[in-house]
């Protein structure tokens, strides 16, 4: 073959070749800013894919077809108002994707907000001040007259709601003016007089002292005034002087520390062991606390001489 003709057969199968690469009908010298990608070229729709599908050199604007509705949001609460509308990939500022404030020049009037009694629709579902509002106060009937609302039926208003009486609570028998929380308790009436949850409770009126052995040494001390002997106040008498110790009740040996041991009401004390002994006359005196209850004590004795050997 001579060289010309080959020549014209390699200029020939160049210019025969396409330059769409990928096949979508557009090449480089048609717009296509990735001839790797089909779905990629100047026809093909922007969508929300983080690339630019039809080639004007933005990525995921306005126009996308799967681009999601937003709503003007001026107050920045999070809901928008209807009217004003956009749509794109992601919210464009100022704009939320919920639908529902009533006032949008207002960050605290939205939907989620807690309705208030301040005579606006704080929360928009087209009440102002309605029941249940967060500051309201809670009324209650006060059937018996007795100055306390019952504690099982109440009303959360703005405003006092009809045959609701009463902002005191704590009536547990709206029924009975004589109970109530400031009703003293009574052993007379098998009920709770005051409201507490307890029944004749103790230190109630009429109650009856009864003794009970805490430190378990065989001698009860301990008392608590009763409408009934319960567990472990069951002793209708004391004779433990000191119920928080059980080694001491009667009948045990005194010792010479001072305290009562065996609960006859006296004590000794050594006078080798007494402490801060002053002579005063004819006699050692001492004056303090010795025996724990609280109160100074006397002891007073003959000085001892001990020159004589």
């Amino acid at each position: 073959m001579r060289p010309s003709t080959f020549l014209f057969l390699i200029i020939f199968s160049a210019c025969g070749e396409s330059l769409d690469g990928d096949g979508d009908g557009f090449d480089e010298l048609d717009g296509d800013c990735d001839d790797d990608n089909r779905a990629v070229h100047p026809n093909s729709p922007e969508m929300c894919d983080g690339i630019d599908n039809n080639c004007d050199g933005r990525i995921d604007e306005g126009s996308a077809i799967d681009g999601l509705p937003w709503h003007a949001d001026a107050d920045h609460d999070g809901y928008g108002i209807e009217g004003y509308d956009t749509t794109a990939c992601e919210a464009p500022p100022g704009y939320a994707a919920e639908l529902g404030d009533c006032n949008d020049q207002n960050p605290d009037v939205h939907p989620s907000a807690d309705e208030l009694c301040d005579f606006i629709d704080n929360n928009c579902d087209g009440n102002i001040d309605e029941e249940g509002a967060l500051d309201a106060p809670v009324w209650r009937p006060d059937l018996d007259g007795d100055g306390y609302g019952s504690i099982y039926i109440s009303r959360r208003t703005c405003s006092q709601p009809e045959s609701y009486y009463i902002l005191e609570s704590g009536d547990c028998d709206d029924a009975n003016a004589s109970i109530h929380p400031a009703a003293a308790e009574t052993c007379e009436t098998p009920i709770d007089d005051n409201c507490n949850g307890i029944v004749n409770e103790h230190g109630a009126i009429s109650c009856s002292l009864v003794y009970a052995d805490l430190d378990e040494d065989g001698y009860p001390g301990s008392e608590q005034c009763l409408c009934e002997a319960e567990d472990p106040y069951l002793y209708s008498e004391a004779s433990d002087c000191d119920d928080a110790n059980p080694a001491i009740y009667p009948g045990q040996s005194e010792s010479s520390d001072w305290s009562d041991d065996d609960c006859d009401g006296l004590s000794q004390w050594m006078l080798s062991e007494a402490p801060a002994w002053t002579e005063a006359g004819s006699v050692l005196a001492f004056a303090g606390e010795l025996n724990h209850d609280g109160l100074d004590d006397l002891l007073t004795a003959d000085p001892y001489d001990d020159s004589a050997g």
